[in-house]
């Protein structure tokens, strides 16, 4: 994999590990190491420009947008640094959206598990809230939902 701006410059080279299901993974480094770019590749955002990235032991260079989409609101949650909320939505309504993405339009046991999710982190309470009411923390928690 190497970046599109700069010719022949390789941000990550002989990346190989596996993380089995229920396992948590934080990447750390110095600035420009190349975590975004593994990041990037990992949750299915951008597409390698080498090498082969195996999901569930499948390789997703076949995957299209549509079936990469599906496989990253099944098997892949991130935490970004600054959460990406749709401001006009509530807290319940974001929660609820990947999962809208990846079956279709919503109905009660898509709102039954975006509340239960939001429960898990202890936010219940203010699922009817958008992003601006809510704190960094509360934000950060509904994106872990």
């Amino acid at each position: 994999m190497h970046s599109s701006n700069v010719k022949d410059h390789w941000v990550l080279r002989n990346i190989s590990f596996a993380v089995h299901a229920g396992e948590a993974l934080g990447i750390v480094g110095q600035n420009g190491a190349g975590k975004s770019t593994l990041l990037n590749q990992i949750g299915l955002l951008d597409t390698p420009t080498g090498g082969e990235l195996y999901l569930l032991g499948e390789p997703t260079s076949r995957m299209d947008d549509h079936a990469r989409t599906a496989a990253r609101g099944r098997h892949l949650g991130f935490v970004f640094q600054f959460q990406h909320m749709i401001s006009a939505f509530t807290a319940l309504e974001n929660v609820m959206m990947p999962m809208m993405v990846s079956h279709g339009r919503p109905d009660r046991e898509t709102s039954d598990r975006a509340r239960s999710l939001l429960a898990d982190v202890g936010l219940e309470k203010f699922a009817d809230r958008r992003p601006t009411e809510l704190s960094g923390g509360q934000q950060q928690r509904v994106a872990i939902a």
